[in-house]
Formats: structure tokens, C-alpha cells, sequence
């Protein structure tokens, strides 16, 4: 059995490290557009996951050409 005070460490490690890749992205970048790959990994959903929310109009998106683009601030 694994001590509980290893597991909590764990999950604590896990927490930092997610906030930390939420305070990479500057305040500057907030109107900038972003890629499928970009929202996937930000939001932490597949890109299959994304293409099926834009499909049923749950993800607010805008095209250009034939790439999806999405806003940051909409997200």
C-alpha cells in the first residue's frame, strides 16, 4: 500500500505544474487567434474532442480559409 502523504505529493506536484502552464501564456496574447493544436492542448481536450464542439456550436470559433481559428478571450 502507498503511503497517502506520497500520493498527496503527487497530486500537489501534478496541480503546480498545470498552473504553472496556465501562467506561460501572457496577457498580451488574450486577442490573439489560436490553432486547433493550441486550444487542444490548452483546454486539455483531444482535437477530435474540439472539431465535435465546434460542429454542435458549443465552442465559439471563426474561419480562415479552411482552419479553424479561436480567440482566447472566448475560451
Amino acid at each position: 500500500m502507498e503511503n497517502p502523504f506520497e500520493i498527496i505529493l503527487e497530486k500537489l506536484n501534478s496541480i503546480e505544474r498545470a498552473i504553472e502552464k496556465l501562467s506561460i501564456v501572457p496577457n498580451e496574447e488574450v486577442d490573439e487567434f489560436m490553432t486547433v493544436e493550441q486550444v487542444s492542448s490548452f483546454i486539455g481536450l483531444s482535437k477530435p474532442t474540439i472539431y465535435g464542439l465546434t460542429h454542435k456550436r458549443k465552442l465559439p470559433y471563426y474561419k480562415k480559409g479552411k482552419r479553424l481559428c479561436f480567440k482566447n478571450q472566448k475560451l
